[in-house]
């Protein structure tokens, strides 16, 4: 009966996104309206998660029962979920009833910082995901139904078959593999010309290096969506310039789907979907703090809840005096993604970060570190910015042993471009350790 409703709901999926989606629409701006909203459908998943033995476990480890969770507050008490015990479940479960699962949509994080996790959406709540998608494209000046919309995506799911709503000129949608030519990519834009494109950053800055150095244009679609990777200063000059001032960033997992936005006229924070996503900020000693580690709760995840998930990322964040609502000011990527010195002290990627952005001769960087004593720079200059090679060395070196404050061998070595690695994302900094 359950396989019959998930056929049922994927062949009407454009119907369920479009139900949630003015739903979304509905309740954007957020408000402290919004917060009882956000308070009803937190205690409609607990009560379902209540029947899961997984999470059935972590009530009963802290003697709690649904009722004791009424507002996002409450998610304090409750037992955090860590990506290994997420990935655990998940497989043990997919693997006693696998055809529980043949018409779920599946997806595998980049395994950045270990295994990949293998991540399960129902036909329903792949619905509300595409829809949160769309919601923050239609706030930033998109049309779902009359704009062309372009994409990289994996290769596992690219498909550009037009059905008859496509050939009457709604929900055009055209994508690209990641694992193309980048001269594919571009060609991709050029021929379809979309309204509005979205890429991994990375996929994004490969393109337009690739048009500067053999002079190509690209079509400038009306807006972009960066996702998955760390905006920084260096990448959004690039993409500004070769794909238009349209651009706005998105941050989300795979895990949780899409959870917060940017405005295109606002760089500098970021919306979080409170109708659809719990974010708690934990400091080291587990405690509420406005900047540190992200914790994760999806209020529309149903096939796989992901309820006080340490997804391991840095956040700082703030109250928006307007709303009073929290908002991201910085994403500051995986934890695990830092320089360990010699006395075991780590550089996070924000220190390094506030040094690199400053840097307008370089194009692209990345860190990489095999050992404790020796650190290497991978640079890409800027093709229209003359500085001696030796000289932007010095700079940075100076910089780099002020904030190691011990010996770190610094090897340099100068590229024309960063390749990205085989999931088409470009790390920043790559730890070996």
């Amino acid at each position: 009966m359950k396989m019959i409703k998930d056929i049922f709901i994927k062949k009407l999926m454009y119907i369920f996104v479009l139900k949630d989606l003015l739903e979304l629409l509905h309740n954007y701006p957020y408000s402290q309206k919004t917060l009882k909203l956000q308070n009803k459908r937190l205690r409609k998943i607990m009560k379902h998660c209540y029947k899961i033995p997984f999470y059935r476990q972590k009530f009963e480890s802290v003697g709690l029962t649904p009722e004791d969770i009424k507002t996002e507050k409450d998610l304090y008490k409750f037992p955090l979920t860590t990506k290994q015990e997420l990935r655990d479940w998940i497989n043990g479960e997919v693997r006693k009833n696998p055809d529980k699962y043949k018409e779920w949509w599946k997806d595998s994080t980049s395994g950045s910082t270990g295994m990949p996790l293998n991540m399960y959406y129902s036909p329903r709540d792949r619905a509300t995901n595409m829809a949160i998608w769309i919601h923050a494209s239609v706030v930033n000046g998109g049309n779902p139904f009359l704009d062309v919309t372009g994409c990289v995506a994996n290769p596992a799911t690219v498909n550009n078959n037009q059905g008859l709503l496509q050939k009457i000129g709604l929900l055009r949608r055209y994508m690209v593999s990641y694992s193309d030519p980048v001269e594919n990519m571009i060609e991709m834009i050029n021929k379809y010309k979309p309204d509005f494109f979205y890429a991994n950053r990375s996929q994004f800055v490969q393109m337009a290096m690739y048009a500067e150095k053999n002079n190509i244009k690209i079509h400038k679609p009306k807006i972009c969506a960066s996702a998955a990777e760390k905006m920084d200063k260096q990448s959004r000059r690039i993409i500004n310039e070769y794909f238009g001032n349209g651009l706005y960033d998105t941050y989300g997992c795979t895990e949780s789907g899409m959870l917060a936005f940017q405005l295109k006229e606002k760089e500098n924070e970021y919306q979080i979907h409170h109708d659809t996503h719990i974010v708690h900020v934990l400091d080291s000693e587990n405690k509420p703090a406005k900047k540190g580690r992200a914790i994760l709760t999806s209020l529309y995840h149903y096939g796989f809840p992901i309820i006080n998930y340490d997804v391991g990322d840095g956040l700082d964040t703030f109250i928006d005096e307007k709303s009073g609502l929290m908002k991201i000011r910085e994403i500051n990527g995986r934890i695990s993604d830092w320089i360990t010195l010699c006395d075991d002290s780590k550089i996070t990627w924000q220190e390094i970060e506030t040094i690199m952005k400053t840097k307008d001769f370089l194009q692209q960087f990345r860190f990489v570190q095999e050992s404790k004593m020796e650190l290497k720079l991978l640079l890409v200059p800027r093709a229209d910015y003359q500085i001696d090679k030796k000289e932007a060395e010095m700079i940075l070196k100076d910089e780099l042993e002020k904030l190691t404050k011990q010996k770190v061998k610094l090897i340099f070595e100068w590229k024309d471009e960063l390749k990205p690695d085989a999931n088409g994302k470009l790390r920043s900094i790559v730890s070996k350790l």
